[in-house]
């Protein structure tokens, strides 16, 4: 399997692409929203999973990634999907509150997905099919960035070494070390994570991370401790679990074997795009959990259906934000 069919097999956007994004996309991101604080004023979760910020960034639709909080915080990126096209979502902060949800200015004619920033926050690197030259392809997947100064985001340049590289949901540590996933005949499965080292401006030959972490299934949607202490990482077609997974790294600098989250985090097997918050206090994921009953104590209208469609964890919403406790890692960290 290539790994461009790898990423039509990863995009499983299913809904139709209406949002209630609180402003129009030409607005301003300054006009400021009534959520404030890190976390839009919700209440913090424990060690079980809880929806984050319902009907702010969780919605009725397929919220596919996120939230990707930029380091300081003041920056954060989703991306919701539909069956033809992925948008990156973009929000700010001006002192304590968040502006609007609008489409960041470098998407929303080609499908973007796959955000993630750089160390110091200040280059967004996302998958795009936007031409590189000439006619617009469809399947034409390639590694672009944009680049944020004081006057906003600047225009989508491609990523030459990134795009060479061939490959699904990478993460950078700290040290610019990149982690990500590709089909290679070396492989030990459909898909497995490998690790490039950043040098002189390039990265090393890649390396696959061996059979601690990877395995004969697929391995996939990765998130790397700044410090590259552990590894997040959603695995699909063990013979044991489905859903997220991590490995810690030993005092010896070896992954350690991979380890399942129980079914609290694991209640679908379908978890994915996990990642902890830059102060580390939360782990969020993405996960497609119903929430609504099977039927109605009252006969539904046609506001009530509405209302229902557009909420979220409902059946055709294909995705929605979780958050939990970030301290669940240490249940699963080795003594």
């Amino acid at each position: 399997m290539s790994t461009r069919a790898i990423r039509i097999l990863l995009s499983m956007g299913l809904v139709v692409l209406v949002y209630p994004l609180g402003a129009p996309a030409s607005e301003k991101p300054e006009e400021l929203s009534e959520w404030c604080g890190d976390y839009f004023g919700q209440s913090p979760p424990g060690t079980v999973p809880e929806l984050y910020a319902p009907d702010i960034l969780s919605t009725g639709h397929h919220e596919h990634s996120g939230p990707i909080y930029s380091p300081d915080m003041r920056h954060l990126v989703f991306t919701i999907a539909d069956t033809s096209q992925h948008v990156i979502l973009y929000k700010s902060r001006s002192g304590d509150c968040w502006s609007q949800t609008t489409v960041a200015p470098f998407s929303g004619f080609y499908s973007d997905d796959r955000p993630f920033f750089s160390p110091d926050g200040l280059r967004l690197y996302f998958e795009s099919n936007r031409p590189t030259d000439g006619e617009f392809d469809r399947q034409g997947w390639n590694w672009w960035y944009s680049e944020l100064s004081d006057s906003g985001w600047g225009e989508a340049r491609l990523d030459d070494a990134l795009s060479a590289l061939d490959m699904s949901t990478p993460t950078l540590a700290a040290n610019g070390n990149l982690y990500f996933v590709a089909d290679r005949p070396e492989g030990l499965g459909r898909t497995d994570i490998y690790l490039a080292r950043r040098k002189d401006g390039g990265y090393e030959e890649p390396v696959n991370l061996g059979g601690r972490v990877n395995s004969d299934a697929m391995e996939a949607y990765l998130h790397i401790a700044s410090d590259e202490s552990y590894l997040l990482f959603s695995s699909f077609g063990r013979d044991t679990t489905a859903g997220l997974y991590v490995s810690f790294k030993t005092p010896e600098g070896v992954w350690g074997e991979a380890v399942a989250f129980d079914e609290t985090l694991n209640a679908e097997g379908d978890e994915r795009f996990a990642i902890v918050s830059p102060d580390g206090r939360y782990l969020f994921f993405n996960s497609q959990r119903d929430g609504s009953s099977p039927y109605s104590t009252t006969r539904l209208t046609v506001d009530n259906l509405r209302s229902r469609l557009l909420s979220p964890q409902n059946s055709s919403s294909r995705g929605d934000i979780y958050w939990v406790d970030a301290q669940i890692l240490d249940r699963l960290r080795p003594d």
